[in-house]
């Protein structure tokens, strides 16, 4: 029976509690998120309401709602409204929570041990944009935790599922159907350089992996 060595457990937990304390802290900076609606929030919140009245958006709602983002983040924040009631503070919770997961995520299931942890960590965190979508309720944060639970079930082979979060990444906003495409184009060019011109027979019958572009 092999043992887990305890510097693959304890670093990780040490990374997981360290920004555990560190998000508490933003939390208590922030008022609680009790702050005035901020930019695109002011409009944001008011689809999510619109998308709380329908918990199954209409093919009518999808056509028409008011906003440039495809439609998922509404779709869940419509979900928090109908439970919790017309609040801004339930949305940047979602926002908030996700956000963690996410480096929650690449604490625990990076494709291989490494020892830059904490300078990735630190890197995704004090990244201005992740930040300021971490604590409102800009639709950001859902995308990127789906494109990247769509590479980690891609790295593990589990295209399918590697797939359906790909596209609620781009359901989520649109411009993440740059991924799926870049995986099509890694997969492209390996079996052009394995097989030469003959790699499109060989590329669209023996790729599992094409599944994970299905978003494309």
């Amino acid at each position: 029976m092999t043992q887990t060595s305890p510097s693959r457990t304890t670093r990780p937990l040490i990374a997981s509690l360290v920004f555990l304390v560190i998000y508490a802290l933003i939390f208590v900076y922030k008022r609680f998120f009790s702050e005035a609606l901020y930019q695109d929030e002011i409009h944001f919140l008011q689809t999510a309401i619109q998308f709380s009245k329908e918990p199954i958006p209409s093919l009518k709602l999808l056509e028409t709602y008011g906003e440039l983002n495809t439609p998922l983040p509404f779709i869940l924040g419509g979900w928090i409204i109908r439970l919790f009631g017309e609040d801004i503070f339930y949305l940047r919770m979602l926002n908030f929570v996700l956000s963690y997961g996410i480096l929650l995520l690449f604490i625990w299931t990076p494709p291989r041990p490494t020892a830059r942890l904490w300078v990735s960590l630190i890197g995704i965190f004090l990244f201005p944009s992740y930040y300021l979508c971490s604590i409102y309720y800009y639709t950001d944060i859902i995308a990127m935790i789906c494109v990247l639970l769509g590479f980690v079930y891609y790295l593990r082979n589990s295209h399918v599922v590697a797939s359906l979060f790909f596209i609620a990444a781009v359901c989520s906003r649109q411009y993440m159907i740059a991924f799926p495409a870049a995986i099509l184009m890694h997969l492209a060019w390996q079996s052009y350089r394995r097989n030469g011109w003959g790699f499109i027979a060989v590329f669209s019958s023996k790729r599992p992996g094409l599944l994970t572009c299905w978003p494309y």
